[in-house]
């Protein structure tokens, strides 16, 4: 039964995210994209800019080499093998994704310099991925140790939001872009899920 509700998400998930290209492409959603940008915008300042600072750097390459050669190590084994190829794979598709859809950066104020395609925001799927796969490995068993445990099992998905938020209030990234990032992680963590119980690595 746990299977049939992971392919129906999987599903719903396909879809939705081929709604939000078909938007992105035919440019429809860039309306909702730039009010969200707007009110975000409004709390620009210095204090502000440093902490997202801080926040958007848990999704960037540099921390997720340094913090997947970590848990490489820690984990070791066969675990250690799932994090290393599950986060390589969600790179690579990232990559992928943004040569297909090509969508230009947003030209608002940018906080920081970034180079690449914007759709899908590869922070957002960087930490997202690298939470997920430890949620299922590590983080999900909390939940059975008592109401602390949930906290922090339900509590360590604030990590990939707030990273989301970061890349937009930096002007780096449309919410849509975060939106789908966010949202491709997820079937990568599902299918992962499902591969899980077929592979033995």
């Amino acid at each position: 039964m746990l299977k049939d509700k992971r392919i129906i998400s999987i599903i719903i998930l396909l879809i939705l995210l081929i709604i939000i290209i078909i938007n992105i492409i035919n440019n429809n959603i860039l309306n909702i994209d730039l009010k969200i940008y707007n009110f975000i915008a409004k709390y620009i300042n210095n204090y502000n800019t440093n902490i997202f600072k801080i926040i958007t750097f848990l999704g960037s390459t540099l921390f997720m080499i340094i913090i997947t050669i970590l848990f490489f190590i820690i984990l070791k084994g066969r675990e250690g093998k799932i994090v290393v190829i599950t986060m390589l794979g969600s790179t690579l598709i990232n990559n992928i994704i943004k040569l297909i859809i090509a969508r230009p950066r947003p030209n608002i104020n940018p906080l920081v310099v970034e180079n690449s395609y914007s759709f899908p925001s590869g922070h957002t799927m960087a930490i997202t991925t690298l939470i997920g796969i430890l949620y299922i490995l590590k983080i999900k068993p909390w939940m059975k140790k008592g109401r602390k445990g949930r906290y922090i099992a339900y509590g360590i998905w604030l990590i990939p939001l707030l990273v989301m938020l970061s890349r937009i209030y930096l002007g780096v990234h449309y919410f849509s872009d975060c939106l789908g990032g966010f949202i491709i992680s997820i079937i990568i963590i599902l299918i992962t899920s499902l591969l899980l119980e077929k592979i033995k690595l």
